[in-house]
């Protein structure tokens, strides 16, 4: 082997390294968002990154979106009770603002 044939094997080693790493950095990126953002469902976009990226490679950028997407906030269980509070707390800030907008016409 010559030089030129060494030189030539190294380039296509760094190359060949590199689109691995590229490959590896792409595949990984869906479920660090996921992660990151604390997505419901980050196990399966991690999966999803992976399988997409090996098996079909356009449906990797419904993954990825899929991470960015943002996660519904948790919903609340509330009692009656607590609705019919938050009910009556309501009706009482309308009847203060009320007396407020009262008071103010008759000042003007």
């Amino acid at each position: 082997m010559t030089g030129l044939d060494i030189f030539a094997l190294i380039v296509l080693l760094v190359i060949v390294g590199s689109a691995g790493f590229v490959i590896f950095l792409i595949g990984q990126w869906p479920g660090k968002v996921a992660e990151e953002r604390n997505h419901p469902n980050k196990d399966a976009i991690k999966m999803g990154s992976w399988l997409t990226l090996v098996a079909a490679f356009p449906l990797w950028t419904l993954v990825a979106m899929w991470a960015l997407s943002a996660p519904k906030p948790p919903q609340e269980n509330l009692t009656t009770d607590e609705i019919d509070n938050r009910i009556d707390g309501l009706k009482n800030k309308i009847k203060d603002f009320e007396k407020q907008k009262q008071e103010m016409g008759a000042q003007a």
